[in-house]
């Protein structure tokens, strides 16, 4: 009994020392705060081995292909961050383009959602999809 009190001691010594002994790390800002519209690195239609192919998007949601293009960011600070910084009348055009195709834009994102790997187009537009309902409330007349 007195090993065991003895070992958990010497190992709660230890512990403390190795907390103490380990410097504090220097604080990162994160890139995208500092990131014009153009610096986003989380832009999903520019990541490696993503290919776009608009003819595999149904054709009543091809003409949406550019702006999930532009607003596809996987990365939610830079999302945010980019949001910020573009134009309202840019915001605008994207909930003015989502927002009648809303219902058919989940139909199609819902069924690509269950294939194996999931269709590039099909998270670009899910994707595109999240910055929409983000930026919805900034609009209430839609």
């Amino acid at each position: 009994m007195k090993f065991v009190l003895l070992v958990s001691l010497i190992g709660i010594i230890l512990i403390i020392l190795l907390l103490r002994s380990r410097k504090p790390r220097p604080a990162v800002a994160h890139k995208a705060l500092s990131a014009g519209p153009g610096d986003i690195t989380s832009r999903y239609a520019e990541a490696p081995d993503v290919v776009i192919d608009p003819m595999k998007v149904p054709e009543d949601l091809r003409d949406l292909v550019p702006l999930a293009k532009k607003w596809a960011i996987g990365d939610d600070v830079e999302r945010a961050h980019f949001r910020d910084s573009v134009p309202a009348t840019e915001r605008r055009e994207l909930i003015d383009m989502v927002s009648p195709k809303w219902d058919r834009l989940e139909q199609y994102c819902a069924a690509g959602r269950n294939e194996v790997p999931v269709p590039d187009e099909v998270v670009l537009f899910d994707m595109m999809a999240e910055a929409a309902s983000e930026i919805w409330p900034e609009f209430p007349d839609k």
